[in-house]
């Protein structure tokens, strides 16, 4: 399906122009980058802080929620 295929596409640029499914790809940014926070990776993705403000969170709701799971 279209927006599958889009997160995947613009996981990296949630906030990219051409992006009709803005609050999935804004969650799979957050997702990506968390998990590599989460993994200590020695190269992290650039984190766009506008995903936050687009799904209504914080950085620090986010930090909070993946302790929680993790």
């Amino acid at each position: 399906p279209y927006p599958i295929v889009e997160a995947a596409m613009f996981h990296h640029d949630p906030m990219n122009p051409a992006v009709a499914n803005r609050e999935l790809v804004a969650s799979v940014h957050l997702a990506d980058y968390f998990a590599w926070k989460r993994k200590k990776a020695l190269v992290m993705p650039k984190l766009q802080a506008s995903a936050f403000e687009l799904l209504g969170t914080t950085a620090e709701e986010c930090e909070e929620l993946v302790s929680q799971v993790t």
